[in-house]
């Protein structure tokens, strides 16, 4: 069985930005309150949670959540929805480079390795869930292994211009024709005066300090570094209507963290600032946005 692929029989854009009015939709509100338990009415809205939401909504739609579905998780860390998924799937294989990087005591933990169920809000399949130590640009799987695949805000942390299309290559070619995938990633709210020279040479929107290299995108290049190398189809087009900011999430050195209301929710809007030279430097607010895709069954 193949996913359904004819963008009329989704029932909800999904190739989008992170739009706060989502977190009003009651049946996204419900999905993320059945994956992540006991969350504070406000702490629900947070991009995390949206993309959780949108991913296995959009793999609802494909009839991929069923007993017989293999998916794959690149750049997984420990997030949540893996032990929620494999509650409902045959396999989820989890992948990271755990234990290394920027990454390495925090998302992606080592302890994912021997106690992946001290990172779970909730018992799981435990047989179902298998944690490998692997690089996103080349992963150890034959083509057309997985029904699906996904990756949450994890690609822009994979290195140069270069490294993006390696990894988002691997996807298109571990995928089986006619599986889908679901990449989130880091997208400018607007155009950005960071160009992709700029970043390239080695100028990341971050500076490297608060997440390490990070690559953020503008709608054109996540077709040519993502959808393209991939191989893959969207789902739908993309929806580049720029949604509502309420609250902007400002990102400081050392791993500050403050907010332009003051309140650490909504959670969907971001941007760095940082100090240079005595003078405080803003990047472009960047968001969440949801590529949804499909390889072709031919």
């Amino acid at each position: 069985m193949t996913a359904k692929t004819a963008e009329t029989q989704l029932q909800r854009q999904y190739v989008k930005f992170c739009d706060v009015r989502d977190f009003d939709d009651p049946i996204i509100r419900e999905r993320i309150e059945d994956i992540v338990p006991d969350l504070e009415p406000e702490a629900v809205r947070q991009r995390k949670n949206w993309e959780y939401a949108m991913l296995t909504l959009f793999f609802e739609d494909c009839g991929l959540l069923r007993d017989d579905a293999t998916i794959l998780s690149v750049g997984a860390g420990h997030e949540t929805v893996l032990f929620w998924l494999a509650n409902r799937v045959r396999k989820v294989v989890a992948t990271d480079i755990y234990g290394e990087g920027a990454f390495g005591q925090r998302e992606a933990d080592r302890t994912m390795f021997t106690d992946p169920a001290s990172f779970s809000p909730y018992p799981y399949r435990e047989q179902h869930l298998e944690v490998r130590h692997m690089d996103a640009r080349a992963l150890d799987f034959a083509g057309s292994s997985f029904d699906a695949v996904f990756s949450l805000s994890s690609i822009e942390h994979f290195g140069s211009w270069a490294d993006i299309r390696r990894s988002a290559r691997e996807v298109g070619r571990v995928l089986r024709p006619g599986g889908a995938a679901f990449i989130a990633t880091e997208c400018f709210l607007g155009r950005s005066l960071v160009t992709r020279a700029v970043q390239e040479a080695g100028s990341r929107v971050t500076g490297g300090r608060v997440f390490g290299a990070m690559r953020v995108f503008q709608p054109k290049t996540l077709v040519s570094e993502i959808v393209e190398p991939s191989g893959l189809e969207l789902a739908q087009p993309l929806d580049t209507t720029l949604p509502p900011v309420e609250n902007i999430i400002e990102l400081r050195e050392n791993n500050g963290r403050t907010s332009t209301s003051g309140y650490p929710y909504p959670h969907v809007a971001v941007r760095v600032r940082r100090s240079l030279g005595g003078v405080t430097v803003r990047t472009q607010k960047w968001t969440s946005v949801g590529l949804a895709m499909t390889k072709p069954a031919g």
